[in-house]
This record gives C-alpha cells, sequence and structure tokens, in this order.
C-alpha cells in the first residue's frame, strides 16, 4: 500500500515515517499509515475539500484509493481544493439514500459529477449499468440538472504505472425536463473518453476532443464480451433482420479500423471515428477511403475506378446495413453505421500478437452471423492446436536455413477458412520455435527477421 501512495506522489515525512504527504500545487493531503492493519490507516484531504462522510477518509474499500487518486488528478489539473465535495448524498428513491463519489463545484454549483469504481470488472459492470438504465450517475445527474459533466472512472497502480479509464458524457445535448427515464431515452449512448482529462482541455472546459492513437483502449474479457452484446442489441433496436450482411459490414468496417490503427502514429488523430462537426457525408467519405486502401494494402486488390466513379458509393455499397431508396432511409443507415463506429472507435483492435479477447469477439460474431445463417461449424481450438502439432515447423526452418532461403518461416494455407483458428493459432505455434532458432546459423538475408 505504502508503495503505491508513493507513486501516486506521497514522501514519508522526515520525522514520522508513518505519516505520507503529497504536496499538488501547494495544497498537502496525508495518509496516516497504520503499522498494525492498513487497512485502518486514515486519508487526511485537508482543510478545504469538503467531506460529507468520513467513510472516504479510511483504507478499507479499493474503491477509496481510486477516490484519492481522482482527487489528485484533478488537483494536479488545476481544480481548486475549495471546489471538491467527496461523498455528496442524494436521495434515491423515498427511502434509499446514494452518496456521489465525487462532486466539482463551479461558482457554487455542481458542474462535474464522479463515480469511482475499482479497475476491471466492478467498473465494467458499472458501465453497463450505464449504458442499460443510466446507472447511479443518471440518478445524481436528475437531482443536479446544471451539471455539464458526469462520468464514470476508474484505476490501478501496477508496475509503478498509473493506469485509469475516464469515460464521461457532456450533458449538453441531454433533455433536462422530466424524470430520469426520459433523460436517459435522450442520451445517444455515447461516452467522451478522458474528456476533461486530456491534455488538451483546461479546467471547466467542455471541450471534445478527437480520438488520437494513444487514447486508444485495450479489450478485456468484459469489454469484448459486452462490444458483442452492444453491437447485437443496436441491431435488435433497427430490427436488422439480415444478419449475414450486418455482419460482413462490421467485418469491412474492421478492416477500415486496422488500415487506420496500422498507418496512424501514436499522436495522430484517427479517421475512424465521428469527429467534432462531422455530417454523415464526411464520414462515409472518410470510411470509403479507408476501406479502398485497407483492400489495396492487405489484399492487393485495387479498384476499378469505372466501376466506382465516387469513393462515396463505395461506403453507400460497402456500409449499408438497410437497403437505401431515399433520403429517410439514407439517414436511417446513417444513424445505424454512426452507432457501431462510435461503439468501436475507442478501443484498440491492431495488436502485435493474438489477443485472446478480440479473438473471442471475432468467435461470437463468426458465431452468430455465420453459423446460423449458414449451417457451419467451426473447429473447436482445442482440436486446432493439436492438428497444428503435426506440422514439422521446426524442420521447415531448419531446412530453410541451412538451404539459404531469404525466407525461413514456413508459409501457412487454410484452405477453407471460416474462423481463422488455423491461422491464428500457426502463428502461436510458429512463434514457439523462435527460441529453437541458431540465430549464428543465419545469413544477412534470413538475420533481417530477428
Amino acid at each position: 500500500m505504502k508503495k503505491r501512495l508513493f507513486v501516486l506522489g506521497f514522501v514519508e515525512n522526515y520525522e514520522d515515517s508513518n505519516e505520507l504527504i503529497c504536496n499538488i500545487n501547494d495544497y498537502f493531503i496525508r495518509v496516516f499509515i497504520d503499522d498494525v492493519n492498513i487497512r485502518d490507516s486514515r486519508i487526511d484531504y485537508g482543510n478545504k475539500i469538503i467531506i460529507h462522510n468520513n467513510v472516504v477518509c479510511s483504507l478499507k474499500k479499493d474503491e477509496n484509493l481510486v477516490q484519492l487518486e481522482c482527487v489528485i488528478r484533478l488537483l494536479r489539473k488545476g481544480y481548486k481544493p475549495e471546489s471538491i465535495e467527496l461523498e455528496k448524498t442524494y436521495k434515491l428513491g423515498h427511502r434509499e439514500k446514494g452518496r456521489l463519489d465525487i462532486c466539482v463545484n463551479k461558482k457554487g454549483k455542481a458542474w462535474l459529477l464522479i463515480e469511482c469504481k475499482t479497475f476491471g470488472d466492478e467498473y465494467d459492470n458499472e458501465k453497463m449499468k450505464v449504458l442499460h438504465d443510466g446507472g447511479q450517475i443518471f440518478s445524481y445527474f436528475t437531482q443536479d440538472r446544471l451539471s455539464e459533466v458526469i462520468g464514470i472512472y476508474a484505476s490501478k497502480i501496477e508496475n509503478n504505472i498509473i493506469n485509469y479509464v475516464s469515460e464521461q458524457i457532456f450533458t449538453d445535448n441531454l433533455c433536462k425536463d422530466g424524470d430520469n427515464t426520459s433523460i436517459f431515452n435522450s442520451w445517444n449512448k455515447e461516452f467522451i473518453t478522458n474528456g476533461i482529462f486530456d491534455e488538451l482541455s483546461g479546467i471547466y472546459e467542455t471541450k471534445r476532443v478527437n480520438l488520437r492513437k494513444e487514447n486508444l483502449i485495450d479489450l478485456n474479457r468484459k469489454t469484448g464480451e459486452s462490444l458483442y452484446n452492444e453491437f447485437a442489441e443496436i441491431l435488435r433496436k433497427y430490427v436488422i433482420s439480415d444478419k449475414s450482411n450486418a455482419f460482413n459490414i462490421i467485418f469491412n468496417l474492421f478492416v477500415c479500423k486496422i488500415y487506420d490503427e496500422d498507418i496512424k502514429s501514436d499522436l495522430e488523430e484517427l479517421d475512424f471515428q465521428i469527429k467534432i462537426g462531422d455530417d454523415s457525408w464526411s464520414v462515409l467519405k472518410r470510411l470509403s477511403i479507408l476501406y479502398k486502401e485497407s483492400i489495396k494494402k492487405y489484399l492487393s486488390l485495387s479498384m476499378d475506378e469505372n466501376y466506382f466513379s465516387t469513393d462515396l458509393k463505395i461506403a453507400l455499397k460497402e456500409f449499408q446495413f438497410i437497403d437505401v431508396y431515399n433520403d429517410e432511409t439514407f439517414n436511417l443507415n446513417y444513424r445505424i453505421l454512426s452507432e457501431v463506429v462510435i461503439l468501436l472507435q475507442k478501443f484498440r483492435i491492431k495488436y502485435s500478437s493474438r489477443h485472446q479477447f478480440l479473438g473471442d469477439f471475432f468467435e461470437n460474431l463468426l458465431s452468430s452471423g455465420v453459423k446460423q445463417e449458414a449451417g457451419q461449424y467451426f473447429t473447436p481450438i482445442p482440436l486446432v492446436r493439436f492438428i497444428l502439432k503435426s506440422i514439422p515447423v521446426e524442420e521447415v526452418i531448419n531446412r530453410k536455413i541451412s538451404e539459404k532461403e531469404p525466407y525461413i518461416l514456413p508459409h501457412i494455407i487454410d484452405y477453407a477458412c471460416g474462423a481463422g483458428h488455423f491461422l491464428t493459432e500457426s502463428i502461436e505455434e510458429i512463434n514457439s520455435k523462435f527460441d529453437l532458432i541458431d540465430l549464428k546459423k543465419l545469413s544477412g538475408q534470413q538475420n533481417r527477421f530477428f
């Protein structure tokens, strides 16, 4: 616990090693360590931050450490300590009460409402609740409707690094009248990643910034599952019956996204996203260009310019969830498409090694989109691995090395590629042989791989 507090910026009081002090812009937060039971250690937030319930001042709950980290992040961003309230109480129904983790005020009025959760399952579950019915954060907003930002937050300290996830909703487009349900229904189900914590955002700014590659979030088990479920929910909401076509379109979108991540540096803005000020045509044009360039790069297919006279015709053909006949159906199709893009845009899809949770997501897509429609069944992973053990990968590599072939890795062909399990598992099988290669035997051409 002390090591994690050191990562947050705390240092020991030279007169008492059990008193840790964190100085943020000349404001001091202290933690008094209990050596007998670390969970009985006490946080002193100073005399300017308003505390409504002292339960937040202990380390009994892991969530309290998340709150502490978030408060420090807010102070470092420039928010004044006197503007921060912890554990502000709201009514939840006739008898129940809820306590908001963090409230940031502006001119005496609530401006930012944050619900903190521990990193991982607890955060993912809370996010699913927000998407389902608004969760607690919408209940609090219903009672503090002048708030301009509401959101959920989680962080963890691992290997001396603070990882955090912050997804917010800027409330300017929410309905401010009516009950909690009507306010929730007015939300477009889009979260803004980082938002107020973005490097480009000043304090009390609700300026949305476009996604850069460095902002992408890695998939985990929970987000991989929710990604599939949310996509299926979009199809149900718009009563899309042609599942096979819908899954073809999402694969087209994945190709676009992979290509976008492939060609961009960490600091560059991504084209696969709904950008500030976008209209339907600008989004479709960007997707068209990404699609055309991606199949050229990955499949060596060049589109006949006479076949598609404009980039927009590519988009109208390759990203149609429903048949488009007129303005009404065009706008409806774009609404579906934009929701899917918003769903995918914040996640990292391209990884340098096999990614299990991304594989699970594709497995779910293929199982629903192909297996049910065409009666196909895919070879189970354990059987795939068993079969691949029969391929003499090491012998092939050694033969190519001895024959001075420039490319020493085996070529793998899957003649009946469905879910792609044979291809992805064969890559793992080949990778497992790398440590067995004697680098001293490699020629100059062969050695460039290592």
